[in-house]
């Protein structure tokens, strides 16, 4: 899947709610031949300076919803949990000086909120050089910034994935000497009450750069909203699959 069409009425739409919340129609049709411009622009500039990461990240994303494209339905903790994953090569954890961190992430997550604010007015420049040209990019990051209400809530996922695949390691026994200690300190992290009793951990005090917090429950009205929102999103890209809020059977490698 090497490019989506992005910019449609029920993204505007979509876009606008998110982005803008209980603005007036009125207010925004009288600014947003200068905003619209100035949300182009930052697109352009903040793609320029990190493009070597950016682009990988969008080979990532795009990896992800490639191997969805096909499936009836997911899961809403396996959508997360897979796009999150998609990403950890691209967006490693790092613990340095003893404070862990994911390096990066939040250039990410700020393009992408960049590109959802373009997506919001449903542009492109006139002129023929410059028409259409963010559309392939920014498609691709727009469910990051729907999918997350804010930058802490993308790294705690991407720390849920780290763990997830240190715990894969660790109970089939492959997990490598020198990753005991990132397990025992991002265990800390993600759920401290299992860890506590561990003697290898219990001089473990994890130190980290955002407010942790766990995925909203499937049950919850932020869940059921992200859902829809995402559902809605995956229609404008014309993709049959479905998320769902129960368990699924379908799996993501990340080859």
């Amino acid at each position: 899947m090497s490019s989506y069409t992005f910019i449609t009425p029920l993204v505007k739409a979509l876009s606008l709610v998110f982005i803008f919340g209980g603005t007036s129609a009125m207010s925004l049709a009288a600014t947003t031949g200068s905003m619209e411009e100035q949300a182009e622009d930052r697109v352009a500039k903040y793609f320029a300076t990190h493009q070597v990461l950016l682009k990988k990240a969008q080979g990532a994303i795009n990896t992800f919803l490639a191997s969805i494209a096909n499936l009836t339905n997911l899961s809403y903790d396996s959508y997360y949990t897979q796009l999150s994953t998609a990403l950890i090569p691209v967006l490693p954890y790092q613990i340095k000086d003893g404070i862990y961190s994911i390096p990066n992430s939040d250039i990410v997550y700020q393009f992408a909120t960049k590109c959802s604010h373009l997506a919001a007015f449903n542009y492109n420049r006139p002129e023929p050089q410059t028409k259409g040209k963010w559309e392939a990019i920014c498609s691709t990051f727009v469910p990051v910034a729907l999918a997350f209400v804010d930058q802490d809530r993308f790294i705690s996922d991407l720390t849920n994935a780290n763990f997830a695949q240190l715990e894969y390691k660790r109970i089939r026994f492959t997990l490598h000497p020198n990753e005991v200690y990132a397990y025992n300190y991002i265990a800390q992290i993600v759920n401290p009450v299992v860890v506590a009793a561990r003697i290898e951990a219990k001089d473990i005090t994890p130190k980290f750069n955002f407010k942790y917090s766990l995925r909203p429950a499937v049950t919850s009205n932020e869940a059921q909203q992200a859902i829809n929102i995402l559902n809605l999103f995956q229609y404008t890209l014309g993709l049959n699959t479905k998320i769902i809020d129960s368990n699924d059977s379908a799996t993501y490698t990340g080859k």
